[in-house]
């Protein structure tokens, strides 16, 4: 060892003191080259292009002694940043491997260096790929990484020549030190670019004292390039501000407003690490502000403007506008650093707040969710990312813009009485814009949000347990993100893993459940969708529904007899088009209004193609009225509006296009007949289209027959497709510009030939396929709204036991109703489809596409929901037996965690392992649906303004956090706004403000008479009856003085104040109900029963139920008995009088509706005028 020491004595010694010479250098880059041959003039010696040339000039010279060997060979093949790292033989084939493997090795046999110096990446010391093996055993002592296998054979090739090495490895992260701007992550780069114009927090000896000689360099390289320090003195001189526009606030009071958007000093002083409290301490030292920033320390906003425009706040603050947009953006960064430095504060205080001996900590859990979405933004140029902070050169660029939830939660055990206790809560996350949405960029994204936090590995050091849970959808980039982190976590010491727990997103895979079964009708998606963009010009409704007014009037056949029953396929298309309840209060009564026309006028076979009305006790003098009416009504309620667009990309709603043509396809095969018309062909051409697609009948052939029949026939999209392409061929004659007319054209004409394919079979089967599907949709996104949290709250806080999204996919209720309902079409014949069209092929893609949906379901939902780690989770003891009885070679990564530490039977069924299934279903999330919505909000912040504008994308994010704080906060009214809604709506709601003018001479005799008489009743019919007659009666001297009140109650209500004075029935908040969230966040739990309030006696529940029981059949029997004696009653009534009752009913019905203004009434119909 003495040996040892002297050489290195001297090594160092010529380090630091004396001077050196570089025997020889290689460098590809002939810039690099350059800068090194201006720092190491008479220092440098050889000079060479490559490694090659050098090693081979090294080998064929004779040896000299050489002190010290510096080698950096290209980190690309073991660069984590690669999109193919950790793929099995990725890195042995990458074309600068043997740079490394070979070259460097073969550098130190021919020179043989006292010390040498190899610096590679972090990538270099990690796995070869991603494949563990699922063992325990790491991988250096599997001696697979990258770092053992080059010093294996760096040992080997130094005994060939008899050379021996003390070989050290040191770890230097750079991350320690500086934080890390990375060009592809554009958020904290363009957000700290603005926000550093406004936030000037600056020392007044940063301004006063001149640098130290030391910090230049009178030679060799300066600091960064030219155009980069020319920039930077710039932008230097122009954040200096004039002296008088700089006001000194003491210390005290400037830590003081801090601490109001931050967080309090005295608690940043006991909280928080080292660096939190150094910059504690330099808080408290004498600042500058200017006094642009009045605004942030004055006022942080009122919650209820935060979606007021700049231009309003600026107005009622006297600002100017471009200064309260700066001012949003400090605020979102305050908001979202704040609440990281209270994290930060909160997990360095559990430790002492939280004692191991009376808390014991359990598991540490870290979740994630995020999502990414093509948004236009302005953001910084990639080339001068390095001066991103002191240049303001943007482009314009439609950037994947990356939405992330993250959270974090610690389970503890309380050691005294036995109790488990969840501390959860959300990480702020602004938004982030990579350049490309592969999965380095958006691991990269996820880890930046943690690092927010200070503190956040050292407090997961105490937990024995640690998850990190991701819910993504089933993107490619996503799984390699997911490989990038497993390959980090395995990488890392055992205390700081992090077991991962991956759940995909259930709406993505009911999504592609859907797909799976529109795939097998291509060619009417297609249709659908040609319908919808031929329906998308003005008027098309209105246009429709002439053609179809004039095609009744002509084609209607009124028969004067009895109508029959209404046959069963009539109530199948009304089932199936128009279903009651679909949608809001609105619609349903919308689908009743269009139900009970088209029942009551077209009361004939829908199957038929003769359109009749039966009347049996109608004059025939009034036919002409019955058809100006029955083409008014039927035409509306066929076609209330345009054909909706089918939307291929929507979890919802996309069957309200599949509705809007199957009811008119179904209904006296109306649609071919009016898509011809509408596109502007002859009723000759109309009537031969239909013709060559009459259904050919029933074929009682084998199956050989049908799939024969389904090989050979024709698709109808192609031939539609064809069709369209030969009628627009030569319609464009500009090519720069696009020919709307042209292709609205071609649209009608692909709608026209689609139509006439006859499609209305194919339109009930896969619109009955769907709405299954669709109902499972609604019923996931159910399990993520805040009713349904609310709701499960509600039973926690009574007896009962809340359930939460992962326990309820766990036990597949809903996806077993989906495949229950499934099952049982497959018994039943197709719903809406007329008896002549329920051919072989008919019944062949019926089966084929339920037979898809079910496979489907079982592919994505089932059969997932029956492995791990889903299966954990549910609650039921056969479920758990079964999961104890499976072979460790079907468990996954959590599952396997969990058995490690739970390994025998006793330890699974103890309650501590329950606690931690319960913790992580009570912070895991099943579906991605709250960041999808979001998406929608922040793409209309971006196209805002006018389409030559492009925002930012510290502006977007700056609208984000903001409306996440206002939805956090208090409730939005949604769509209640006044400008959404409907006309009707709009005229109530201004009779209700006209029925409210506070003033009047009767009005002050009624509140008189009401207070004398009858304080704090409601107001009842027969009294008001009562007061008219006596106000009448009364002398004109107490009418004028009634008169004089009545002015000044108006005078009082013009300004906010009880007309009348205040009254005994004052609307009063309503009561707190058991379930109930107070603004204060608490739940409002039972009262506990006493003996006092047991109620003793009576009849009990099941006693009234079973009197109830008994008391239906009688009940049905008088409902029966009254329906007979209507239709009687009808049957034998008087023809006149029973029109005035239709008449009334009518009008009645169409009362503050739609019908009475959408239509006018018809000039001298007798029916409509009674």
């Amino acid at each position: 060892m003495s040996s040892w020491d002297d050489k290195l004595d001297e090594i160092l010694s010529q380090a630091l003191q004396l001077p050196f010479v570089v025997e020889s250098v290689s460098e590809r880059d002939p810039g690099y080259l350059a800068l090194v041959e201006a720092n190491h003039q008479s220092r440098l010696r050889r000079v060479f292009q490559s490694i090659e040339d050098q090693l081979a000039f090294c080998q064929r010279s004779p040896q000299q002694r050489v002190d010290l060997l510096l080698t950096g060979s290209p980190c690309n093949p073991f660069s984590t940043a690669r999109a193919k790292r950790f793929r099995d033989g990725n890195v042995q084939m990458h074309q600068s491997y043997n740079t490394t493997m070979q070259m460097v090795t073969g550098m130190y046999k021919a020179v043989r260096p006292i010390v040498g110096v190899t610096e590679q990446v972090e990538g270099f010391d990690m796995l070869m790929h991603s494949d563990s093996g699922g063992g325990s055993v790491t991988p250096l002592e599997e001696l697979t990484g990258l770092h053992i296998r080059f010093l294996k054979i760096f040992s080997r090739d130094m005994e060939a020549v008899g050379i021996s090495y003390w070989l050290v490895k040191l770890h230097m992260d750079s991350a320690i030190w500086i934080k890390i701007r990375r060009p592809r992550h554009q958020t904290d780069v363009a957000l700290m670019s603005q926000w550093d114009d406004h936030l000037n927090f600056s020392d007044e000896s940063d301004n006063e004292q001149p640098l130290p000689p030391a910090a230049s360099r009178a030679r060799g390289r300066g600091r960064g390039s030219s155009a980069f320090r020319s920039v930077a003195a710039e932008r230097f001189e122009r954040r200096r501000e004039p002296e008088e526009a700089v006001v000194a606030v003491p210390a005290g009071q400037r830590r003081r407003e801090q601490g109001k958007a931050l967080v309090a000093t005295d608690l940043q002083k006991r909280l928080g690490t080292d660096l939190q409290q150094a910059v504690v301490a330099a808080a408290e030292q004498q600042w500058h502000v200017a006094s642009s920033e009045n605004l942030l320390q004055a006022r942080d906003f009122h919650m209820k403007g935060l979606h007021s425009t700049s231009a309003a706040a600026a107005s009622m603050l006297q600002m100017p506008v471009k200064q309260v947009r700066h001012s949003l953006l400090e605020l979102a960064w305050i908001m979202t650093a704040g609440a990281a430095w209270l994290w930060g504060g909160l997990l360095s205080s559990l430790r002492s707040a939280l004692p191991p001996e009376r808390w014991r900590p359990i598991m540490a859990f870290r979740k994630v969710r995020f999502d990414e979405t093509p948004t236009a933004l302005r953001t910084e140029d990639r080339e001068e990312a390095e001066a991103a902070l002191f240049s303001s050169m943007e482009w314009h660029d439609s950037t994947k813009v990356v939405q992330i939830e993250a959270g974090l939660g610690f389970l503890y055990e309380d050691v005294s009485s036995g109790s488990f206790v969840l501390l959860q809560g959300q990480l702020p996350s602004a938004l982030r814009a990579v350049d490309s949405p592969n999965g380095e960029n958006f691991f990269a994204a996820v880890e930046s949000v943690f690092d927010l936090v200070p503190d956040l590995h050292r407090a997961f050091l105490d937990f024995p347990f640690k998850v990190f849970h991701a819910c993504t959808d089933a993107a490619g980039a996503n799984f390699r993100s997911e490989a990038a982190s497993k390959a980090k976590a395995w990488n890392l010491a055992p205390p700081l893993r992090c077991v991962r727990l991956h759940l995909y997103c259930e709406l993505h895979k009911v999504a592609l459940c859907a797909k799976a079964v529109n795939d097998l009708a291509a060619h009417d998606t297609a249709g659908v969708l040609a319908v919808g963009l031929a329906c998308a010009t003005p008027g098309s409704a209105r246009k429709m529904r002439r053609i179809l007014k004039a095609f009744f009037k002509l084609a209607l056949v009124v028969r004067y007899e009895e109508c029959p029953a209404q046959p069963l396929y009539n109530r199948q298309v009304l089932d199936l088009y128009l279903p009651v309840g679909d949608g809001g209060a609105g619609t349903s009564r919308l689908v009743l209004r269009r139900r009970f026309l088209l029942s009551y006028f077209m009361n004939g076979d829908w199957q038929s193609s003769d359109i009749v009305h039966y009347a049996r006790n109608l004059d025939p003098q009034q036919e002409h009225s019955v058809r100006e009416a029955f083409a008014h009504y039927c035409s509306w309620a066929l076609v209330p509006s345009k054909c909706p667009k089918y939307s291929r990309g929507r979890w919802t709603q996309y069957d309200k296009a599949l509705q809007w043509t199957g009811l008119l396809a179904s209904v006296h095969s109306l649609l071919p007949y009016l898509m011809t018309q509408y596109r502007g062909g002859s009723a000759e051409e109309t009537r031969r289209v239909v013709q060559e697609h009459q259904p050919r009948g029933q074929d009682l052939g084998g199956w050989d027959a049908v799939l024969d029949e389904a090989m050979n026939a024709p698709d109808p999209g192609q031939e539609a497709s064809a069709a369209a392409d030969s009628v627009g061929a030569g319609a464009a004659k500009d090519p720069t510009l696009f020919d709307w007319t042209a292709f609205n054209q071609q649209q009608r004409a692909e709608a026209a030939k689609w139509a006439s394919s006859d499609p209305v079979a194919r339109v009930a089967v896969n619109l009955q396929v769907v709405n299954s599907l669709l109902q499972l949709t609604y019923d996931f996104l159910e399990l993520d709204s805040a009713r349904w949290d609310q709701q499960q709250r509600a039973r926690a806080a009574g007896e009962d036991t809340r359930d939460y999204p992962l326990l309820s996919v766990a036990r597949g209720t809903h996806v077993g109703q989906c495949v229950s309902g499934l099952l049982e079409m497959l018994t039943h014949p197709p719903r809406g489809v007329p008896f002549l069209k329920q051919t072989r092929s008919t019944r062949a893609f019926y089966c084929v596409t339920l037979s898809a949906g079910l496979c489907a379901v079982q592919a994505q939902l089932h059969m997932r929901h029956a492995a791990c780690p889903i299966a954990l989770f549910r609650a039921d003891a056969e479920s758990s037996q079964a999961f104890h009885q499976l072979p460790p070679c079907m468990h996954d990564e959590f599952a396997r965690a969990l058995h490690k530490m739970y390994p025998t039977q006793p330890a699974k069924s103890s309650s501590e392992c329950a606690a931690v299934l319960a913790a992580c279903a009570a912070l895991a999330s099943t579906d991605i649906g709250s960041v999808e919505a979001s998406h929608a909000s922040n793409r209309d912040v971006a196209k805002l303004r006018a389409s030559g504008w492009t925002p930012t994308l510290a502006f977007v994010a700056g609208k984000f956090v903001l409306r996440k704080t206002k939805l956090s906060k208090e409730r939005t009214a949604g769509f209640q706004h006044k400008h959404f809604l409907s006309k009707d709506a709009k005229c109530r709601a201004a009779r209700r403000r006209r029925q409210r003018r506070p003033g009047g001479a009767w009005r002050a005799f009624v509140h008189e008479q009401q207070r004398l008489h009858r304080p704090g009743a409601k107001f009842d019919p027969d009294f008001l009856r009562q007061l008219g007659v006596q106000y009448r009666a009364l002398p004109a001297a107490e009418k004028l003085r009634l008169q004089q009140v009545g002015f000044l109650a108006n005078a009082a209500g013009r300004h906010g104040f009880q007309p009348f004075g205040p009254s005994q029935r004052q609307a009063q908040p309503p009561p707190l109900q058991v379930g109930d969230v107070t603004e204060a966040g608490a739940i409002v739990a039972p009262p506990p029963v006493t003996v006092e309030d047991v109620q003793v006696g009576g009849r009990t529940f099941e006693e009234l139920l079973l009197r109830e029981q008994q008391q239906w059949p009688a009940r049905r029997d008088r409902q029966q008995e009254q329906r007979r004696e209507v239709d009687l009653l009808v049957k034998h009534a008087d023809r006149s009088e029973l029109q005035k009752e239709v008449c009334a009913a009518l009008k009645g019905h169409g009362v503050d509706t739609v019908l009475t203004e959408l239509f006018e009434a018809v000039p001298g119909s007798r029916l409509l005028d009674g």
